[in-house]
């Protein structure tokens, strides 16, 4: 690398610039790599301690006037208190060395990670790895090869005599920087995002971080990769997948509490929507809720009223879609003659005989209605009340949606709606109480997602 397009970012610490006869960790690296520009970070402490005398930039031009090299050191007081207090001064470390960054766009960069306190290492770590830049992490080992038992620099320092008795100045001194890749740095920081990711339901971003792990951190047959694909194919409906695969769960039942095929489906749509809600996209959550208000709708006159209304749908071919039949429902269920006239007739200009509507929920509604008419228990109140405030829901919100830019927030949900979004989910688990209470028996089955979320944090932290 052409030395011009080298910049070193270091901390400095008590062993700079030479200790015990050595070079400190600044110093070694200067020597070894010969940047173009040095950035010492300070300490408040360590800045009144060194900048009396400029130990440092002193004994880098006495290097620089040795190894016939140019290097510009530039010294940062960075106000920083407690070294040793990461939450503290994390924010401001991160500012400075973003900074330099911004000075040198197509340079390379050396960090130290040896100097400062172990607090100000790791910082410097975590920077190294997200930067987004041209980095070569550096350690330098001690001369000991250990710890390092030399007296720290202190007040009494001479900058002279202390680099004229300097053993790395001389040719045979052996080279004590080591690169570092950061691999297990790198480990612990791929799992901390994908628990980050995983908590905040974001499971595509989750599952690509381990599908595209370039670290050979997790293992392909792995626990922790099998539960993020789940995840992934789960949020992404992919029914096939999920039913293979899914008893694959069975020590952990809270995970696929509900498998029956008669509610499998608008189950697990549910909880895409549910999962939608819980990010706050609530856009995007509302416009699932058709096809599971239609399904409730059908269920529930099948179950509780004995009507399926399969027998008054007919295939559009022109469309290719499934539509309610004026014929065919007649045929059906003639005593609903003046149901069907009223309904048909609401939906076209057409004569009445030839009318086919397309199969919505407010249609499904009014046949819900109609049978409430003949026959209206408790049950069968609570039931239509959920239908109806949820229909009232699609036809606010969902109007809203299809028509407007403006973004959703709770607080225009519950404005356009007249209910919380809370209220809104609590009122879809509630119906599917009562309408599959044989297949779902307490709203713990309403927590898929965050008994998978479990299991998936779980095998993160084995890697701690």
């Amino acid at each position: 690398m052409d030395q011009t397009k080298q910049v070193l970012i270091t901390a400095i610490g008590r062993t700079d610039p030479i200790r015990g006869m050595y070079d400190g960790p600044i110093l070694h690296i200067i020597r070894h790599y010969k940047p173009r520009y040095a950035y010492i970070l300070y300490t408040e402490e360590l800045y009144k301690d060194y900048m009396g005398d400029k130990r440092m930039g002193k004994t880098i031009e006495l290097l620089c006037e040795k190894e016939g090299i140019v290097c510009d050191v530039n010294d940062i007081q960075t106000g920083i208190k407690r070294p040793h207090d990461m939450d503290e001064f994390a924010t401001t470390l991160k500012k400075e060395i973003f900074d330099i960054y911004k000075k040198h766009e197509n340079a390379q960069f050396l960090i130290n990670l040896t100097s400062g306190t172990q607090q100000i290492g790791a910082a410097l770590r975590l920077i190294a790895v997200t930067g987004n830049k041209k980095v070569i992490a550096l350690e330098v080992d001690t001369h000991e090869q250990g710890s390092n038992r030399e007296s720290i620099v202190g007040d009494k320092y001479d900058i002279q005599e202390e680099f004229e008795n300097n053993v790395d100045n001389f040719a045979e001194a052996a080279n004590r920087c080591r690169e570092t890749d950061l691999i297990e740095f790198r480990k612990t920081l791929l799992i901390s995002k994908i628990v980050e990711e995983v908590k905040s339901y974001n499971y595509n971003s989750a599952f690509m971080l381990a599908d595209q792990d370039e670290l050979d951190a997790i293992d392909k047959d792995s626990a922790l990769y099998r539960h993020l694909e789940m995840a992934h194919k789960r949020i992404n409906f992919q029914l096939h997948y999920i039913k293979a695969n899914r008893e694959k769960y069975a020590e952990f039942p809270s995970v696929f509490s509900v498998k029956h095929d008669d509610v499998f489906e608008v189950f697990e749509y549910y909880l895409k929507l549910k999962v939608k809600f819980q990010k706050r996209e609530y856009a995007d959550g509302v416009l699932l809720l058709s096809p599971i208000l239609k399904e409730f709708c059908q269920v529930w006159l099948r179950k509780e009223y004995g009507f399926d209304i399969k027998k008054i749908t007919i295939t559009e071919k022109a469309q290719n879609r499934e539509m309610l039949d004026y014929d065919k429902a007649k045929k059906y269920c003639p005593a609903c003659e003046s149901l069907w006239e009223k309904i048909f007739k609401a939906n076209s200009s057409k004569k009445v005989n030839s009318l086919r509507i397309d199969i919505t929920a407010y249609n499904l509604l009014n046949i819900v209605k109609e049978f409430n008419e003949k026959e209206l228990n408790e049950k069968r109140e609570k039931v239509t009340r959920y239908l109806e405030m949820l229909r009232e829901v699609e036809s606010k919100i969902r109007n809203f949606v299809a028509h407007d830019f403006m973004e959703i927030s709770t607080d225009t949900f519950q404005k356009k709606c007249n209910i919380s979004t809370k209220d809104f989910i609590n009122i879809i688990e509630d119906a599917f109480l009562e309408i599959y209470h044989e297949y779902i028996t307490d709203q713990s089955a309403f927590l898929a997602y965050e008994s998978l979320n479990k299991l998936i944090v779980d095998e993160c932290n084995k890697f701690c």
